[in-house]
Parts: structure tokens; sequence; C-alpha cells
């Protein structure tokens, strides 16, 4: 994962072998005013990246957006569980 501005840029797998890799940086970046994650750069995801982005989503008190490889914001609603 880096980091482009306020965007986290996800990149690689995201894997519930990658989870607990990716979530101390990621957690640090919400917490220092990253307001979206962008997972275009992704090669692999399982439902271990739904919960990533849901874990970034209630430490960021609601506000993380989830973005697609067009920067268009994706709400909720565009995940299928």
């Amino acid at each position: 994962m880096r980091r482009e501005g306020n965007r986290m840029m996800v990149e690689g797998a995201v894997t519930m072998d990658t989870v607990p890799g990716l979530l101390p940086g990621a957690l640090a970046a919400v917490r220092s005013g990253a307001d979206t994650i962008d997972f275009a750069g992704t090669t692999l995801v399982d439902s271990a990246a739904i919960a990533l982005a849901l874990e970034l989503r209630r430490a960021s008190g609601g506000s993380l957006a989830l973005a697609d490889r067009k920067s268009t914001r994706l709400n909720s609603s565009h995940l299928v569980i």
C-alpha cells in the first residue's frame, strides 16, 4: 500500500494472508488524514478486502471513501457480500 496525498493506493493481493500486514499501515494512514482507499492496483482480493475496508471506514468515523481505478467514489451499495 502506498499513499498519494489523502488517498491510500492498495496494490497486489488483498487476502486473508496479506491483510494482517496491511492493517497497521492503513490504520496509521487513516489516523493521519487519508480519506480514500483505492483498490485499483489489486491483483487478487477475497472477503478479507471487504473486512479491511470496513475496519478502515470504522476507524475513520465513517468518512472513508472507496474508489475504483477511475477515481470514482463508490458507496457501500457497490459491495457484494
